[in-house]
């Protein structure tokens, strides 16, 4: 298969590019600047990896325009990992840090998709998977620490957006996965999971043919 990874320089992504593109797949990855493109190409094809990597910044409409134009192959599975998590509370938001986290957490990944959308449609099985949170599950929102509100507000979008195009697109398998908490540079040397555990709930529904319009963790569907 031919799978696409955002932000797979390091982290969850990068990971599951390792994982996945052991198992013989062509990964395709994506980095925000030149020299974590070419590291993490590099690093990927010294473990015998079939990788090529491109420039894509999530918070940029004109840089997924540019990436769009310059991305010639076809794909079968669309993983919409990049994620940025800043602090910020209801009451006290600073714009950029609402503007960063709705940029890259749920517009550029809808708009990226929305353009990916005819290669993705190619496939004899498409699959779009995107990485998501428990933050963003209204079942748990009490649970989430209140300063990473503008986190939770993304990801829950991200969940409604999954369901919503597993419906319009209901003979593809769109789901998406709480990797839970993971020593990333994102989650902190204390979170309980490593990032081969969080890596593998993604594989595992890149080469299983799982139902659509779910919300995993673990293997687990778990609720909206």
């Amino acid at each position: 298969m031919n799978i696409l990874i955002t932000g797979s320089n390091r982290g969850i992504g990068l990971e599951v590019a390792k994982q996945l593109g052991e198992r013989g797949n062509r990964v395709f990855i994506t980095a925000r600047n030149e020299s974590d493109r070419l590291k993490t190409v590099e690093v990927l094809n010294n473990i015998g990896i079939n990788c090529r990597g491109f420039l894509l910044d999530l918070s940029s409409m004109e840089s997924i325009d540019t990436f769009i134009s310059s991305f010639d192959e076809d794909i079968d599975v669309l993983i919409n990992n990049a994620g940025v998590h800043l602090k910020g509370s209801p009451s006290n938001m600073e714009k950029t840090v609402l503007m960063d986290s709705f940029g890259v957490n749920i517009m550029g990944p809808w708009y990226l998709t929305s353009r990916l959308i005819p290669k993705l449609s190619k496939s004899k099985n498409p699959k779009i998977i995107n990485v998501t949170s428990g933050a963003g599950a209204i079942t748990s929102q009490h649970h989430s620490p209140i300063p990473f509100s503008a986190y939770r507000i993304t990801k829950l979008a991200i969940n409604e957006y999954t369901k919503m195009l597993s419906k319009e697109l209901p003979s593809w398998k769109i789901n998406a996965v709480c990797p839970g908490w993971v020593r990333t540079r994102m989650g902190g040397e204390n979170a309980n999971s490593t990032v081969e555990e969080g890596a593998d709930t993604i594989t595992w529904l890149v080469e299983e043919n799982q139902e659509t319009g779910n919300f995993y963790r673990f293997r687990r569907v778990i609720p909206w």
